[in-house]
């Protein structure tokens, strides 16, 4: 018999809305009174010290979107909050639905990397994210999480370092700003030779033969002409101010007689 793509698909597509159909009549199990008030009782949050912003897939359980913290800040908050417990519908036959009920504090650390066959070395926490059972985090737990975040950092700048020293060419495609530089601003670093060789410095250009001047240049370095006017005319302002020499009481100014 030949292959028909339209019947292949008619089939297809009828046990598709089949599918549908039992999914929409499979009934999911009450939740026990005392489990909801259990789960009502306790909250835990995820707070960030960390400059990267991060999207933490957890399965059935959906996404984790916890901000970047920024400067002025010591933390933020991840909108999402964990409860005492989590309940996670699971498939037990064609008609029926199982409740799946999780600690919520274990939960909470598995969201952050922690837990039971987790790599401690790419937890979160590494990068700033803690779990906590306070509303407002202590300052232990803000120290511990800086410490571990500073901790990184320092290993994300000597990568950098490293490669610059021995290996200029993996070092352009490894160093990237949003990772490595952003770890040494963190650590308050902002002269390492590394990063003022990759810092671009602003530079104008001359209007009249191409030349590209530092910033703060006035005139250009190759024509001469001037191409900053506004600071030029400040400055020469202030130079004849200097030289212009002092006049006693009543002494009139000196007028140049004409040539």
């Amino acid at each position: 018999m030949p292959f028909d793509p339209a019947v292949t698909f008619d089939k297809a597509e009828a046990a598709r809305v089949q599918k549908l159909s039992i999914g929409r009549q499979r009934q999911a199990p009450s939740t026990l009174g005392v489990l909801e008030e259990a789960a009502a009782r306790h909250t835990y949050r995820i707070f960030n010290v960390g400059p990267w912003p991060q999207h933490i897939n957890t399965g059935s359980y959906g996404y984790f979107t916890v901000p970047s913290c920024p400067k002025d800040k010591e933390y933020v908050q991840c909108p999402r909050t964990i409860k005492g417990i989590e309940s996670e519908l699971i498939i037990k036959d064609e008609s029926r639905y199982d409740r799946l009920d999780t600690d919520g504090w274990k939960f909470a650390l598995e969201v952050v990397g922690d837990g039971r066959g987790r790599d401690p070395q790419q937890s979160y926490r590494h990068y700033g994210l803690f779990a906590s059972k306070n509303e407002i985090p202590t300052a232990d737990e803000i120290f511990q999480a800086k410490t571990m975040l500073h901790a990184r950092c320092s290993e994300i700048v000597r990568e950098a370092r490293d490669l610059y020293a021995m290996d200029r060419k993996q070092f352009s495609v490894v160093v990237k700003r949003e990772r490595h530089f952003v770890a040494a601003e963190v650590l308050n670093l902002n002269d390492e030779p590394w990063m003022v060789e990759q810092t671009p410095s602003v530079r104008k250009k001359c209007a009249f033969c191409g030349t590209m001047n530092e910033d703060f240049a006035v005139k250009c370095a190759k024509c001469s002409e001037i191409i900053d006017p506004v600071r030029y005319k400040a400055l020469k302002d202030q130079q004849d101010e200097i030289l212009e020499p002092k006049r006693g009481p009543g002494r009139p100014r000196k007028v140049e007689e004409p040539s």
